[in-house]
């Protein structure tokens, strides 16, 4: 089985939270809308400058981490359909 590592990032300026629409059909979640996170690569140096850069690319914003909130682990098919471990 595949190892994904996904790095989450709740982007938040006051009471709002930022929240991206996925195209229809995107697998591996179901749901229309998600938080913005990145893959990481055996090139990233850690979380932070991972998620800070991809956000940049995605939503051409720059973010300023704040802290880690929690870890979670969960097996589901990835955009292939292939059981992986994210």
């Amino acid at each position: 089985m595949k190892t994904t590592i996904l790095v989450i990032g709740i982007v938040r300026n006051g009471e709002k939270i930022l929240l991206r629409k996925k195209p229809d059909g995107s697998a591996p979640y179901k749901e229309p809308w998600y938080l913005f996170g990145a893959e990481l690569s055996e090139q990233d140096l850690n979380p932070e400058e991972a998620l800070k850069e991809t956000l940049k690319k995605q939503a051409g914003i720059e973010i300023k981490p704040l802290k880690r909130l929690a870890w979670a682990t969960e097996t589901k098919p990835d955009q292939k359909g292939e059981d992986s471990f994210y």
